[in-house]
């Protein structure tokens, strides 16, 4: 889509996901998220659909992405946010030691 011009919508970037997940390709499941980088492009409420997504949809989430997403809220001064995918982060991926 972007060959033509075209800019991909929160509609194209789910379905492009869940045809990785479901393939079974994790990794580029997640290269693909970390790819978008919505929230350095201004687009943090897309960025924020797109990670709920793929957390309701039970999608491995690693550091990597967590990160992308803390990055974004920071930029953007919602530090309850960033608080609580800190905390989310701690109990499911990695902990804050």
């Amino acid at each position: 889509m972007y060959v033509r011009g075209q800019c991909l919508n929160l509609n194209s970037y789910k379905i492009l996901l869940d045809g990785l997940h479901k393939s079974k390709h994790l990794e580029e499941t997640i290269e693909f998220f970390q790819k978008v980088r919505l929230c350095k492009g201004g687009k943090l409420k897309t960025a924020q659909q797109l990670f709920q997504h793929l957390f309701v949809n039970s999608y491995q989430l690693d550091v990597k992405t967590y990160f992308a997403m803390i990055s974004g809220l920071c930029k953007n001064g919602l530090f309850d946010g960033v608080m609580i995918l800190l905390l989310e982060m701690d109990k499911k991926v990695a902990p804050l030691t």
